[in-house]
């Protein structure tokens, strides 16, 4: 019996009044077995929060900062000449793999190299043929290091 029915033992209650008493007590049990549930539910949640952020963190660990950038001669070669062609039709994959003296598939991978680091980033198709620029980050890299010299 619930601790209701057991204070009301004692006093003499007609039977509409015991049943709503008994209505009242499983409701209560209800709501008691209803948290505890959410209780573990809260806990396991706070489990997956707190792996989540550690994730998080190593994730955000990975990302390089701009002092830990460090690229081959080769993609800095790539990220000259995006840096020296202004016009849109010397930035196209093609006119670089010619230009670099390079098969387009290695300059693809310097390039998507250059992306990860948000050195660069794609911006558009002419004629069939992606172009390239530099991000804000990218033109400091070269100025930074003097590499345009």
């Amino acid at each position: 019996m619930g601790w209701i029915q057991e204070a009301l033992q004692e006093l003499p209650l007609s039977a509409v009044l015991k049943e709503r008493v008994a209505l009242i007590q499983d409701k209560y049990d209800l709501a008691i077995k209803e948290n505890e549930v959410l209780k573990q539910q809260n806990e396991f949640l706070k489990e997956q929060v707190a792996a989540l952020n550690g994730e998080n963190e190593e994730l955000r660990s990975q990302i390089p900062s701009e002092e830990e950038i460090t690229l081959g001669e080769d993609t800095e070669r790539v990220v000259l000449a995006l840096f020296k062609n202004h016009e849109m039709e010397d930035r196209r994959l093609k006119f670089l793999a010619t230009n670099l003296k390079m098969e387009p598939n290695i300059l693809q991978y310097h390039l998507d190299k250059l992306k990860r680091v948000k050195l660069a980033k794609f911006s558009a198709f002419v004629s069939e043929d992606a172009v390239w620029t530099l991000t804000a980050r990218g033109r400091a890299y070269v100025v930074e290091r003097k590499l345009w010299q």
